[in-house]
Parts: C-alpha cells; sequence; structure tokens
C-alpha cells in the first residue's frame, strides 16, 4: 500500500510539475515585462496620489521627482532590497535635516 501511494505522490508532483512549468517551456514563452520603480511611480501618481489631500499631493511628487526617482527609477521593483533602500536612507543624512524628515513615510 505504501508503495502504492508514493508512485501515486510521484505521479502527483510530476503532473503539478508539467502544468506550471509546461507555459515556461513552451517555445513561444516569453517572459513578463519586468516593471521599473520609474515606471511604478508613475502609475502610482496617476491612480493612487489623487486619493491623497490635495495639499500632500505636490509636496509627494517633488520628493518623487528630486529624489526618489533619480536613485531608484531604473531599478526593477523586483530587486529593490533592504540593503539599496538602506543606501538610499544613508545618503539622505546628506540632505537638509527637513528634507530628510519629509522622505521618511513615518511621522
Amino acid at each position: 500500500m505504501a508503495r502504492k501511494r508514493h508512485q501515486h505522490e510521484k505521479l502527483a508532483l510530476r503532473e503539478l510539475d508539467s502544468r506550471h512549468l509546461s507555459d515556461i517551456n513552451d517555445l513561444t514563452y516569453r517572459p513578463r515585462p519586468v516593471t521599473s520603480f520609474k515606471q511604478f511611480a508613475e502609475r502610482w501618481q496617476r491612480t493612487a496620489l489623487p486619493n491623497l489631500k490635495l495639499s500632500s499631493q505636490p509636496p509627494i511628487r517633488s520628493q518623487l521627482k528630486r529624489h526618489l526617482i533619480p536613485v531608484l527609477g531604473t531599478g526593477a521593483m523586483k530587486d529593490l532590497t533592504a540593503e539599496l533602500l538602506q543606501s538610499f536612507v544613508t545618503d539622505c543624512s546628506k540632505l537638509s535635516p527637513k528634507t530628510t524628515k519629509n522622505l521618511d513615510p513615518v511621522p
């Protein structure tokens, strides 16, 4: 009985793998585009930013344009790591204290 069950598990795993990998192994497979931080920020400004208070929108646009997009813009969102963000925060220490405070999402 145990051997039969083991065979069924192998078959089930093989079927699961074939379902998930069949698309990738297909000769017509094309990887999905990777979104850069800049593309994400532009989409966020169009969709989410308008939901914030009108008085909050200009400073956020400015922070994105002057500080975030120049540093993080070309990188893929999937590649944003804690180390990269920590490096950004460390570089922000060279800015004025008020600018640094404005970039901090936690009040």
